[in-house]
């Protein structure tokens, strides 16, 4: 099983209290009272079975994506899970690749579905020098025995882009080879200008599925919603048959068409993210630590001092080892962004570490 960041409970039933959470990506402004509104409202309808193919919620994220990408997206193109992983795990479940294509480092979750239909994976190692970005020398990786290519978009932990560019040419190298091409947008929200970063406007190529969360941007996380968009509606058919009915909850279906109403709540996260990534990158270096530049809502950073993580647990503050990412290891963490009074915290801990 991968480990995550944000175990909070554990950090309780160690220390006796809660810690200052730095170590998972879930949005510092919390749920928006909207969504806090629906859950509420939504209990008196969780004594029934919710519906299995989420369709309001599925016609409201239509809507929505619609609206974004100027062009119908259709309900029987959305696909809604218990949270992006279990999509991830549904995906992989039904396309039961033989060889499957990583960048290194990303997000864990894609490599333990994988090995649990005993795929062989394949890395395309980014480096430090290139600030872990993606270059155009993966395409050489992308060969007929290739099935399924994963790409987070930003890359979790590093927050690094792929270039649009270079992003449609893998896109029309899976297709050239037939390989399945998965687009992770799970952290797109926080985000200054989404629209030049996501691959919404090319769903209709049918060899791209794209992954979305509402647990990230819309502190979700213990709700559990996610959803896919593709055009290839046989997919859709064959993740209904490989996990269990009834993922998504009453409360979920309702918070999710709740949350797509919030658009002055996501249009204010990317530009307080900006600012205090910028905080903490620029406070950080000024301690010596290394600070891999990124866009998402945490950074990936290098931190010589040993037991660095444990002795922030000691001040009450919990970030994120990075040990178990491939590429990565001993000295690398990720941290999440948070308000600025949190993040001058951390800052001030590190200060007295160091």
């Amino acid at each position: 099983m991968a480990k995550h960041g944000g175990n909070i409970d554990k950090f309780y039933r160690k220390h006796g209290f809660y810690p200052l959470d730095f170590s998972a990506n879930i949005s510092p402004l919390g749920m928006p009272g909207g969504v806090k509104n629906a859950l509420m409202d939504a209990a008196a309808g969780a004594a029934v079975y919710p519906d299995p193919e989420c369709t309001l919620l599925r016609e409201a994220i239509a809507k929505n994506l619609s609206d974004v990408v100027g062009e119908t997206i259709f309900p029987e193109q959305i696909y809604c899970g218990n949270g992006a992983a279990d999509l991830i795990y549904r995906l992989v479940y039904g396309i039961r690749p033989v060889k499957a294509l990583l960048p290194a480092p990303c997000f864990l979750e894609y490599e333990a579905a994988l090995q649990q239909v005993d795929a062989e994976i394949v890395y395309y190692e980014t480096s430090e020098k290139d600030q872990f970005r993606i270059k155009e020398d993966i395409l050489d990786q992308i060969t007929e025995d290739i099935e399924l290519v994963f790409i987070t978009q930003p890359n979790n932990p590093t927050g690094a882009f792929c270039d649009m560019a270079l992003l449609h040419d893998i896109m029309q190298r899976c297709s050239d080879v037939g390989a399945r091409l998965v687009v992770d947008e799970c952290f797109m929200e926080f985000v200054k200008d989404p629209a030049e970063h996501t691959m919404l406007p090319c769903v209709v190529d049918n060899n791209l599925v794209i992954l979305k969360s509402f647990t990230k941007a819309f502190g979700m996380a213990g709700v559990r919603l996610g959803y896919l968009v593709t055009r290839d509606e046989m997919l859709i058919d064959i993740l209904k048959r490989v996990g269990a009915p009834w993922s998504v909850s009453y409360l979920a279906q309702k918070a999710g068409i709740a949350a797509l109403r919030e658009d002055e709540f996501i249009g204010n996260l990317g530009e307080l993210i900006a600012d205090g990534r910028k905080q903490l990158e620029t406070g950080l270096k000024e301690l010596g630590i290394r600070v891999i530049p990124g866009e998402a809502n945490y950074l990936l950073l290098y931190c010589e001092k040993e037991n660095f993580k444990k002795l922030l647990e000691e001040k009450g503050i919990l970030i994120r080892t990075c040990i178990d990412y491939h590429g990565l290891g001993m000295g690398w963490y990720r941290i999440a962004v948070r308000k600025p009074e949190d993040n001058q915290k951390l800052l001030d801990a590190c200060k007295e570490i160091l």
